[in-house]
């Protein structure tokens, strides 16, 4: 039978063409180079079912290499039938890769069988010695073909579980931890046809791509690949990323030409720390200062290229910067946090990224404004440290404001949503100025006067939270209740770092926020005759901004049951819930001392 592309005969004719190579499979060479042609095109209507029975009987010939040599590429590159059976591989990840799922996630039984067929191969060249894949052009091309399988199974739960029974994901980690370590940026094997970037790359984005397949699904740890491999790694892991990218200097280098596939290797192994959070070790070490820098730095160079090119993919990089914002976004529970990342120059990035995104747009899913969604969310999660006006971040936000007037194109003052936002933030700064930082011990005699204490301060070394204008009242407030407030905090810090609780300055702050709003009209809220009493909710939203919500209660009873938080105390009277988003303590306070000035910490709430 005369042998032509697959996609260009019918099924009964590529019926027989199969069903002739596997009784012959001297015949495989000529079938994969005269009739195998997949491409995206063609993949809906290419006949997989019928093709995997060939690969199984291609994967299950022996190669004729002695155990004792199977990692070694020259042994390899010695036997034909090892060319053989890395084709057959390469048309399983064909299979899997242009495969569209009809199933909802889940692969067709067809190719979980093929696919568990895969596994003994994907061991033995994942185990191969890190300078031979390194070195060896057939096994760099294998070793890029386990990688990017290992990726396309990420979409499918069932192909996971094969992945995850047969324990391939671990020695996948552990490979990406040696590539990383070993391969410099931009190397190329001897005959200059394999970058060590393109295998960075392939092995980066298979890791960084299971792990957030396996976060989504919310996988328990014992069955979860990524807290078997990682949480005794996780230092490990991030040493040899930080060694990457700052020993080279890689972002530099790679910028002007990001979007293809060859030069974002560096950024992809960042991505796969910014995917790995889930795992406890790993985001305690990720929210310090040289990864937030490392990720605000990404950002920048990211920020300055052109998306929109001849022949490649716009919606790659915004994936990534949409995994850089998101962690940007969930470090902003802190003071020190927030500083680092404006020392970043996170804010102009944002602006710029926002230009960009505006350029991409159509697709089933739209890259650009997710990466705008979270854009926002970090100047809302910007704006109370803003308003509060804290000693250590508040020159941050000066030099990051006076920074964008410098840089920021002149000739593209749109009013975006994101500059609209920024503004808004600038003008309540200015016209706050000054104002609001607040000692944290609620008893201090110049708690508002930050003249005081610009150019020292005091934060406690526990929480790393709460921060005073001398040693005296740092004594004073931890004997007040910040003894018990600490360790709370720093519990919440290791294990929900978005949820740490505001300190009493912060809510003391918010307090006075709150009173200079509401001090023309608040003799207009007396307390109800009928018993029932006024909840009216404030928090810090729209560049710094006070959000207004009022709620008719009965009792403070049907008050607790009604919310998240609950009363410490508190009579049936006109009432005030203070609180910062993305916070999980609340502050409520009563009209007679809103109408005083006074601010009390035994009317603080707690999280139910």
């Amino acid at each position: 039978m005369k042998q032509a592309p697959l996609h260009t005969i019918s099924r009964q004719d590529v019926s027989s063409l199969v069903d002739r190579v596997i009784r012959k499979p001297e015949l495989f060479e000529e079938f994969w180079t005269k009739s195998y042609s997949p491409s995206q095109a063609t993949a809906m209507t290419f006949p997989w079912d019928l093709l995997l029975p060939l690969a199984e009987k291609i994967l299950a010939q022996h190669t004729g290499i002695p155990d004792s040599q199977l990692q070694d590429h020259r042994a390899w590159v010695r036997h034909p039938t090892a060319i053989s059976v890395s084709r057959a591989f390469g048309m399983v990840k064909d299979s899997i890769t242009y495969y569209v799922s009809m199933n909802r996630g889940r692969l067709p039984d067809t190719h979980i069988h093929t696919l568990k067929a895969t596994t003994p191969w994907m061991h033995s060249i994942l185990s191969m010695p890190t300078n031979d894949i390194l070195q060896g052009l057939f096994c760099a091309e294998f070793f890029v073909d386990v990688a990017r399988l290992l990726c396309s199974c990420g979409a499918y739960a069932n192909a996971m579980d094969i992945l995850n029974t047969t324990n391939v994901y671990p020695v996948a980690f552990d490979k990406w931890i040696e590539l990383t370590k070993q391969a410099a940026p931009g190397g190329t094997i001897s005959s200059g046809r394999m970058p060590h970037d393109m295998i960075i790359h392939a092995i980066s984005s298979a890791i960084a791509g299971t792990a957030k397949a396996h976060g989504a699904r919310g996988l328990p740890a014992h069955t979860n690949f990524i807290f078997r491999a990682c949480s005794s790694r996780a230092q490990e892991a991030m040493d040899a990323t930080l060694e990457r990218i700052t020993k080279h200097d890689d972002l530099i280098h790679c910028a002007p030409s990001l979007p293809g596939p060859l030069s974002n290797a560096s950024l992809q192994t960042l991505r796969v720390m910014l995917r790995l959070q889930v795992v406890p070790e790993v985001h305690r070490i990720l929210n310090q200062a040289p990864f937030i820098s490392l990720a605000c730095r990404a950002l920048r160079r990211i920020a300055h290229l052109n998306y929109v090119r001849e022949g490649l993919p716009p919606t790659e990089p915004m994936g990534i910067v949409n995994d850089i914002l998101t962690f940007i976004c969930d470090t902003l529970y802190s003071a020190e946090n927030v500083a680092e990342v404006l020392q970043g120059r996170a804010i102009i990035s944002l602006l710029r990224i926002e230009a960009a995104a505006a350029k991409i747009g159509g697709g089933t899913y739209d890259q650009g404004r997710e990466v705008n969604r979270v854009s926002m969310r970090i100047l809302d999660g910007l704006a109370p440290f803003l308003i509060l006006d804290l000693p250590s971040c508040h020159r941050a936000f000066e030099r990051s404001f006076c920074y964008i007037d410098q840089h920021m194109d002149k000739g593209s003052t749109a009013p975006t949503g994101l500059r609209v936002k920024l503004e808004g933030m600038r003008k309540s700064r200015t016209a706050l100025s000054g104002q609001l930082w607040a000692c944290s011990n609620a008893e201090c005699p110049q708690r508002a006067d930050t003249s005081s204490c610009e150019s020292r301060y005091w934060r406690c070394a526990g929480c790393g939270v709460a921060e005073y204008c001398s040693t005296a009242c740092q004594r004073k407030d931890w004997k007040d209740g910040h003894a018990q407030q600490c360790p709370q905090i720093q519990t919440a810090q290791r294990e929900r770092p978005s949820h740490v609780p505001p300190c009493s300055r912060d809510m003391q702050a918010l307090f006075m926020q709150c009173k200079r709003v509401l001090s023309p009209t608040i003799r207009e809220m007396e307390s109800p005759q009928n018993g029932s009493a006024t909840i009216t909710e404030f928090s810090f939203v729209n560049g710094g901004h006070l959000k207004v919500a009022y709620k008719t209660i009965t009792n403070v009873n049907q008050f607790n049951a009604a919310s998240k938080v609950r009363l410490v105390s508190g009579d049936s009277k006109a009432m005030f819930v203070l609180g910062i988003p993305g916070q999980n303590v609340r502050m409520v306070v009563d009209l007679e001392d809103m109408l005083k000035g006074v601010y009390s910490p035994s009317i603080s709430m707690l999280c139910t």
